[in-house]
């Protein structure tokens, strides 16, 4: 096994403030971004890779030693993989790509989608018909660290908790002054880290029994219209209730967010990522997998 690249960017950006009222406000924030490919070629096979990219406030929260040595054992498994089982399966999804399933619901929680009238849900509308699982619950705080936390936004309000939905419903909206002004809101500052509430199983309950745990996939397609998802599989490990495990490749996971959470479990683990802070990984009790 060989690194091809390792790039990393790093971006600070300072911000002041200033008003004819005596506002004057002044913060630093940083963006640090880095990507990596690994290359490995088994005797007598064809060379692979493994691409992995992540983005944080600080180098710390990047967590680099443990995405590449994840990234190594990965790459060295995608060698050797199978094909991916088929049919309605288990399948569990983590960190990057739960932000970006969850950030549906952010999306339908934005002051201005409501204001433009294209948000799918009403305040107090149920966003999941739940029939077990755990139930969900995202807030927007800006205090919470990560790219999305801030110390004033762009018109100078300070960082607050909003709840967005609790138990399921969705119990409020954030967004820009001028869109919460014309819902008839009082601003408290626009959108910062998405938290969402943390689950009740841990890592090894996620992947008991028969289930597909997804490390990587080509191409990972969530709909903000809609919550239909789908993704290619770059790279999952096929886990049965035997204690076997083995890596496979190919195929695509598809679903839509409302039918899947309905039972859907979260991890007690917390991660932070890019500007998401909530459950490491999430259980789908059962996802459409096709060849």
């Amino acid at each position: 096994m060989r690194p091809s690249t390792f790039e990393v960017f790093v971006t600070r950006s300072d911000r002041r403030l200033i008003n004819h009222r005596g506002l004057d406000l002044y913060d630093r924030r940083s963006r640090v971004f880095v990507e990596f490919v690994l290359l490995h070629r088994p005797e007598g096979r064809d060379e692979v890779e493994f691409y992995d990219k992540c983005e944080s406030s600080s180098v710390a929260g990047l967590r680099l030693g443990e995405r590449v040595a994840r990234a190594a054992v990965c790459v060295r498994d995608g060698a050797v993989a199978c094909a991916s089982p088929t049919g309605a399966i288990a399948v569990v999804i983590g960190e990057d790509y739960l932000a970006e399933l969850l950030g549906y619901y952010a999306h339908h929680a934005d002051a201005s989608v409501h204001a433009r009238t294209v948000n799918a849900f009403a305040i107090g509308d149920a966003v999941v018909t739940r029939r077990g699982g755990d139930p969900l619950a995202l807030a927007s705080d800006p205090s919470v660290p990560s790219l999305g936390a801030y110390l004033f936004d762009d018109l100078g309000y300070a960082p607050a908790r909003q709840d967005l939905l609790a138990q399921d419903r969705l119990i409020g909206v954030c967004g820009g002054a001028r869109w919460m002004r014309f819902l008839g809101h009082a601003p408290r500052g626009d959108r910062g880290t998405l938290v969402a509430q943390a689950g009740s199983a841990s890592a090894a309950e996620l992947l008991a029994g028969d289930v597909l745990e997804v490390v990587r996939f080509s191409e990972f397609h969530p709909r903000a219209d809609t919550g239909a998802f789908s993704g290619e599989i770059r790279l999952a490990y096929w886990r049965r209730a035997d204690g076997s495990r083995t890596p496979v490749t190919g195929g695509s996971v598809t679903g839509v967010l409302a039918q899947a959470l309905a039972d859907a479990r979260f991890s007690r683990d917390i991660v932070t990522s890019g500007s998401y802070h909530g459950p490491r990984a999430i259980r789908f009790a059962s996802l459409t997998i096709a060849g």
